[in-house]
């Protein structure tokens, strides 16, 4: 599944009702489907059945596997009711394609999913998304937009949509442009357009590449009707389209067979073979022994560690001769006096010699061998990365232009490329200067390797200069794109140029252009792409068009902080430009303002988001909070504001009030406040009466110090006031359909800090975060006192180094090292890792010591064996292979 199609499906996952029944009747709405114990293994010998359904009539249902791990006998079966029955449709198995696709319901239906798995090895199984699909509708008689479904992201497999107009006034034009359009290549998607003429509908025009994508219009006869039709195949998708309308290299290494033989590696050049440096071999030094082997074919192995070849030095290779009169070297990974220092970041090879490729992540790579294991940067050709995919040298021939296209060629033979790697297809790309690149022609690269391939590039604009590109790709579709280009002009005159945004308010935009009649009628089409403000929040702003006799347009209505695509056209020309409203002050106040916990002399208050984002007009950045006493506000009038008793600003969506008196009546005020400021007359509000019991004061120093993906570990001390006669505490959490509470005993302690309670809250779901407040009920209430509260994810991280790190005893050959738990471990415990090096008076690689955990404890304890009297060894703790480490240094005792 391509990373498009992932990054869809995460976002879709994000905006779905989230189901995870193993089984059962999920109805009509929109979920996701996992396998038993996801993301776990599933079970062995395993029949699951879900029910979807039952549809309306000529629903068509979307299915997409976020992730699939199968092993070969199991697979997820798809049937559709036909008749009363079931039918089966599909089967999904390790290895099959994870494309996207939809299953059609005829008359008011169900489908059935069963997952079934057999004796054999069991895997991590899967997460389906499922959601209905709109496709298909009216065209408005005046102006709108028409969309692919599920367009930005890639739409269904499978799919046949209609839009229809309604009948048509006399002499009326209905004007289309594409704003984007992305289908699968080789017009296997189309988009086409029709008429109808004699009571039924004939094809005028289909688009399917991004060269076709020029305006258009359609005329219509007296009461006539315009449909457009969408069509996808049942393999690939793309992003889709989005149309507005209104009426008016074969793989190769360096070969000794070409004059430019490459050595990898470091390797010398002793023609017509490379002379390898310790820790690769083969014809050009391609291969990577790794940290214990060396020589020919990488046969001779150094100590059988891990780093084997650690303290060995290698005489260097001249000629094919050993040469003992010069410097020895490392093996690979390795460098320093004694050879015993692994390369830093960035370096690999023998002596660290030769520097890391063109690696993904943060650019390093595996000391030894040279390989960026977490891949390369684009248009680079793994494992080293140092060669761009084969691109070419040369470039493209142009034979014509005229005022909308070019001709020329491109020739792919082996003195016109570079790089490494299989080239299966090219593409030929324009753009303007500071614009983004354009695909024009995409082809098969098979037949320019022995003759050129002509190629047209259409639909650009008059009288514009381009840079033009051809670039070659592999068949993932990756490609090398610092490639020669050369600038071609297109002939003719432009209609409209130089379109720009001369005014912009919160609430309207104003564009202005030139054009060589100056005069109109030009079409100005405009659309809400996205509210600046509010993530994953669609702009559902209504779209707009008109049609004005000169050269500048006024946008009014529109939503503050916002992105508007704005199109003008006249003929068969098209620009568009994105523009930004300006924010201002919020017209939305925060919802669900609550007092959840309410004592003697404090209030914590809590309030959600605004539902409404579009109304905050900006980024959000803070919230303004006023306290009132409810006599003051009731009694005040009017003239002049009432005086707040405290007042502040929070980051948070909640406020802590203290020291209060006890049964008194207050009023809170909450403002959002965004980067212009708040608006004084949007602010939400909160009545409330302070009690008179003696319930416990908040825990004190409430912390997660340890996660899991479906737990969190949780720690506090007791509160400093009515914690005497403490009966229990309560810890609160969400859950679905409302809170979970969980009672907690006073007396239990936690073995790593015995003055402290501890308690493990289960069953959370993974990367997900929670407010948890713990709080404390005394013999003086049967409500909990004040929450203490923490937010928290249990979204796995880095554990922290283990605390107070030292020696407890020592001797000549040995030490005992003592330590305690991390102030905050963000992973389960399985093992500490002790890494014991020489420095001083000691020799040898470093020793990797292993002490399983089993429990917490205060305090943890190894023996530290097989040191050399009056040795200095550096010692390093952590939690796990990957945790922060604790360092010191030990001196065994001399004898």
């Amino acid at each position: 599944m391509s990373a498009v199609a992932l990054f869809v499906l995460a976002v879709l996952w994000s905006c779905t009702a989230h189901v995870f029944a193993w089984g059962g009747n999920l109805g009509t709405g929109d979920g996701v489907i996992t396998s038993p114990q996801w993301p776990n293994t599933y079970w062995n010998n395993q029949k699951v059945e879900w029910i979807l359904g039952p549809y309306p009539q000529a629903t068509s249902v979307y299915f997409a596997f976020t992730e699939a791990e199968f092993e070969g006998g199991d697979g997820v079966s798809f049937y559709a009711e036909r008749d009363g029955s079931f039918r089966w449709i599909r089967l999904v198995r390790a290895f099959y394609s994870l494309t996207p696709f939809t299953i059609d319901v005829g008359k008011a239906g169900r489908i059935k999913v069963v997952f079934e798995s057999d004796e054999g090895v069991v895997r991590k199984g899967f997460r389906l998304l499922y959601s209905t699909v709109a496709c298909g509708g009216v065209l408005d008689s005046r102006a709108g937009i028409i969309k692919s479904p599920q367009w930005p992201f890639p739409y269904p497999s499978g799919l046949t949509c209609e839009w229809i107009s309604m009948s048509l006034p006399e002499r009326t034009s209905m004007y289309f442009v594409f704003t984007n359009l992305q289908l699968e290549g080789n017009c296997q998607d189309v988009v086409e357009f029709y008429i109808e003429r004699g009571g039924s509908f004939l094809l005028l025009r289909q688009v399917c590449q991004e060269s076709k994508r020029l305006p258009f219009s359609i005329d219509a006869e007296m009461g006539a009707r315009i449909k457009v039709v969408f069509r996808s195949d049942l393999y690939e998708s793309s992003e889709g389209f989005r149309l507005m309308y209104s009426a008016m290299q074969p793989f190769y290494s360096p070969s000794a067979s070409k004059t430019d033989i490459s050595c990898f590696n470091g390797g010398v050049l002793d023609a017509p073979v490379c002379q390898c440096p310790p820790g690769f071999s083969g014809v050009y030094c391609e291969k990577a022994c790794g940290g214990d082997r060396y020589g020919k074919d990488c046969e001779e192995q150094c100590s059988g560690g891990i780093i084997g070849c650690s303290g060995k030095t290698f005489p260097r290779i001249l000629q094919n001769v050993l040469d003992d009169s010069i410097a020895r070297t490392c093996a690979s990974g390795l460098k320093g006096s004694n050879c015993d220092q692994v390369c830093g970041r960035g370096e690999y090879g023998a002596n660290c010699a030769s520097r890391c490729g063109f690696c993904g992540g943060q650019g390093d790579c595996d000391p030894f061998t040279g390989h960026c294991e977490r891949g390369c940067l684009p248009g680079y050709h793994p494992p080293y990365c140092q060669q761009g995919i084969t691109h070419l040298l040369k470039g493209i021939e142009v034979a014509s232009i005229t005022a909308t296209s070019f001709k020329g060629s491109i020739l792919v033979t082996p003195d016109n490329t570079k790089g490494e790697g299989s080239v299966h297809f090219f593409e030929v790309q324009h753009k303007e200067s500071g614009g983004d690149w354009t695909t024009g022609v995409f082809g098969k690269v098979e037949p320019c390797r022995t003759r050129a391939c002509p190629f047209t590039v259409d639909g650009l604009m008059p009288n514009t200069a381009l840079l033009v590109r051809a670039l070659l790709l592999n068949e993932d579709l990756q490609r090398y794109d610092r490639v020669p280009y050369l600038t071609v002009r297109t002939g003719g005159q432009r209609q409209i140029a130089d379109l720009v945004v001369t005014t912009a308010t919160p609430r309207s935009l104003q564009v202005a252009w030139t054009s060589p009649s100056k005069q109109g009628p030009f079409s100005v089409m405009y659309e809400c792409e996205a509210l600046l403000a509010c993530a994953d929040v669609p702009c559902k702003h209504v779209n707009g068009a008109l049609v004005v006799a000169n050269t500048s347009a006024t946008l009014e209505g529109l939503l503050p902080c916002a992105s508007y695509r704005i199109t003008v056209a006249r003929d068969d020309e098209a620009h568009s430009i994105t523009a930004t409203t300006r924010t201002t002050v919020p017209d939305a106040v925060v919802s669900d303002l609550e007092a959840t916990h309410l004592a003697n002399t404090t209030v914590l208050a809590r309030w959600r988001e605004a539902s409404a984002c579009a109304e905050v007009n900006g980024p959000l950045v803070r919230y303004r909070w006023e306290l009132y006493r409810d006599e003051d506000v009731e009694g005040h009038n009017g003239t002049t504001p009432a005086l707040a008793l405290r007042s502040g600003f929070t980051k948070n969506m909640m406020v802590m009030l203290r020291d209060l008196e006890t049964l008194t009546r207050y009023r809170l005020h909450v403002n959002i406040v965004n980067i212009v400021g708040g608006n004084p007359q949007r602010w939400a509000k909160l009545p409330f009466r302070t009690l008179h019991t003696a319930m416990a004061d908040a825990p004190l120093d409430l912390a997660v110090y340890r996660l899991n993906g479906t737990a969190l570990w949780l720690r506090w001390a007791p509160p400093t006031k009515g914690s005497e006669t403490l009966r229990h505490y309560v810890v609160t959490l969400p859950a679905p359909g409302g809170r979970r509470n969980e009672t907690v005993p006073p007396n239990t302690p936690c073995p790593a800090w015995p003055s402290l309670t501890c308690h493990v809250v289960t069953g959370l779901q993974p990367d997900a975060e929670y407010n948890i407040s713990v709080s404390a009920v005394n013999e003086h209430s049967d409500e909990p006192g004040v929450p203490a509260t923490v937010r928290a994810s249990t979204k796995v991280g880095t554990p922290g180094p283990p605390q107070l790190l030292s020696v407890k005893d020592r001797s000549a050959k040995s030490a005992v090292l003592q330590w305690q738990l991390p102030d905050v471990l963000n992973a389960d415990l399985h093992y500490f890792e002790i890494v014991v090096s020489p420095k001083r008076g000691a020799s040898g690689p470093p020793r990797r010591i292993e002490v399983g955990v089993t429990e917490e404890k205060l305090w943890y304890e190894s023996t530290v064996t097989g040191l050399v009297p009056d040795g200095v060894y550096s010692v390093m703790v952590r939690c796990g292979w990957n945790g922060e480490s604790a360092q010191l240094e030990i001196n065994s005792i001399p004898k």
